[in-house]
């Protein structure tokens, strides 16, 4: 009965005005939403997640991994780049290729034990901290730890962005077998300048949001 009644509520009363976004919002919903992104290759990115433990269980303090293209990046925890009040819209980390056994990450050096390898690394240590691994598709062993990934995915990383050095984006997503795994995207909508010419002088027109064919 109750879907009846709120239908009803809604069509008669002026809340009906509370599920109408504005310009702005909407603007926004195709700019930064994961909804309107889509999947460059189906082939899943190989990852793997490090975190500090308390007394045993993970923090929300983590690392990430990544095997591109048999080159080893990091990231660390990804920052609200767009908010909309209190709603975080997009987050965004920047991935760096790892040469050598240590890298400094804005002020903080991370160290790789025991070496640079992406297959090899079993601990990574920054400052007083030490990060250990806590998820990856490939690890049966850690597979126990999934509830903690998914946890993490919703607070910090189903509306983040990576980006490499070569501007790529990376992304979670769920795969066709239900797991989150790491795809290459890119997005449905882009903001784009317009070149108009007005009184015999050419002046850009901003505020045109092209769509972008898969």
């Amino acid at each position: 009965m109750y879907p009846i009644y709120f239908t009803i509520k809604t069509a008669f009363t002026n809340y009906g005005t509370g599920h109408i976004f504005t310009r702005q919002e909407s603007l926004e919903k195709i700019l930064y939403d994961p909804n309107y992104t889509y999947v460059v290759d189906k082939k899943p990115i190989n990852f793997k997640i490090f975190t500090t433990y308390d007394n045993f269980k993970p923090t929300e303090d983590f690392v990430l991994l990544f095997n591109i293209n048999n080159e080893t990046f990091i990231g660390t925890v990804p920052v609200p780049v767009k908010q909309r009040g209190r709603e975080i819209l997009l987050r965004e980390g920047k991935l760096y290729k790892l040469s050598t056994s240590k890298i400094n990450i804005n002020g903080n050096v991370y160290e790789f034990i025991p070496e640079p390898s992406f297959s090899k690394i079993e601990k990574i240590i920054s400052t007083n901290k030490i990060y250990k691994p806590l998820y990856s598709l490939n690890d049966n062993n850690l597979e126990k730890s999934s509830y903690y990934f998914t946890l993490l995915i919703q607070k910090f990383l189903a509306n983040a962005e990576y980006i490499t050095p070569e501007g790529k984006i990376i992304s979670v997503k769920v795969d066709e077998d239900g797991k989150w795994k790491f795809f290459t995207i890119e997005r449905l909508y882009r903001l784009t300048y317009e070149d108009v010419e007005e009184n015999g002088q050419k002046d850009y027109k901003n505020g045109n949001y092209k769509h972008k064919n898969k």
